[in-house]
């Protein structure tokens, strides 16, 4: 438990990551290490931020194995609605998780007085929305337009 912890703490590095290689022209490494310069100054609040939502994702994970696998006793009229509220709060803290991830990055950001490039943003999610409306790529490899 203690190296769950532990690993969901390092975390916060991690997931400023993605959001540095989704919002800047960094990948990889790169972008890990950029993470972990913008987090410096702000590592209490990010190590707060990601525990607590760590602690709401084990307790999800704890109520489903508690009240659905472990107890037997409940008869399917209430396993179904039971198994439904724990995968909305999961999907609900996951959401909640990722909105905070580019909260923490623009908070950092701005810690740092670091300007955000809005026009390479901007190009960036333009190309992107250019390539969704125009073709989509099957799992299969083959190319099916739009319709």
């Amino acid at each position: 438990m203690l190296l769950y912890l532990s690993g969901c703490l390092y975390n916060h590095h991690l997931a400023v990551g993605d959001v540095v290689s989704v919002l800047e022209d960094v990948n990889g490494i790169k972008a890990i290490v950029k993470s972990k310069g913008l987090i410096k100054g702000k590592t209490g609040p990010a190590v707060a931020i990601f525990f607590t939502l760590s602690v709401f994702r084990i307790g999800v994970k704890l109520l489903f194995v508690r009240e659905i696998i472990v107890n037997q006793n409940l008869g399917m009229i209430m396993i179904v609605p039971l198994m439904y509220l724990c995968g909305l709060m999961l999907a609900t803290v996951f959401l909640f998780g990722l909105v905070l991830q580019k909260l923490l990055f623009l908070v950092c950001k701005s810690y740092h007085h670091e300007n955000m490039d809005k026009s390479s943003l901007a190009n960036h999610l333009e190309v992107s929305l250019e390539v969704e409306d125009q073709e989509y790529v099957a799992l299969g490899g083959t190319r099916m337009t739009k319709s």
